[in-house]
């Protein structure tokens, strides 16, 4: 599920188990830089925060983001399970192409439903207008079909 909020730097969206550099800065009462700076390991937080790129949109597992936050209020580290570990939940257009030895432009005329060769459409969501995001199991039906298909 994909929210679209506004933000400092215009509209942001917010994917469901990851959070936003913004959504946590809010939360904090914070910079967003901080938060950044936090991601790429700079300032006083041990280590880096981890986070996912999307095309230019870094987003944080909800697990870290919540770590993260606790780390702000109380100054401890908290230590992660790897059972907290989040797995793959999105793919892009390019990571799927990659798959199926394709261009993108394949993947988003599937999504799209502009080439004309798909049964269906390919469940995707765009993200600040250019991203294309499509859930794990989508991808991974999609891919198993094109494969299987040949086409």
């Amino acid at each position: 599920m994909i929210v679209q909020e506004g933000g400092s730097g215009g509209k942001e969206a917010t994917l469901e188990g990851y959070w936003s550099p913004s959504e946590i800065s809010q939360s904090l009462g914070i910079h967003r830089q901080t938060v950044v700076d936090a991601i790429n390991g700079i300032g006083r937080y041990p280590g880096a925060l981890p986070a996912i790129r999307f095309g230019q949109l870094l987003y944080v597992p909800d697990a870290h983001a919540r770590a993260f936050m606790d780390w702000f209020a109380t100054g401890e580290v908290v230590e992660l399970d790897s059972s907290e570990e989040e797995e793959k939940v999105y793919w892009t257009t390019d990571e799927i192409a990659r798959a199926i030895g394709k261009h993108r432009s394949t993947v988003i005329k599937a999504i799209t439903g502009r080439g004309g060769k798909y049964d269906s459409k390919l469940p995707a969501t765009k993200v600040q207008g250019k991203t294309w995001l499509v859930k794990d199991a989508d991808a991974r039906e999609f891919i198993e079909k094109h494969i299987t298909r040949g086409t």
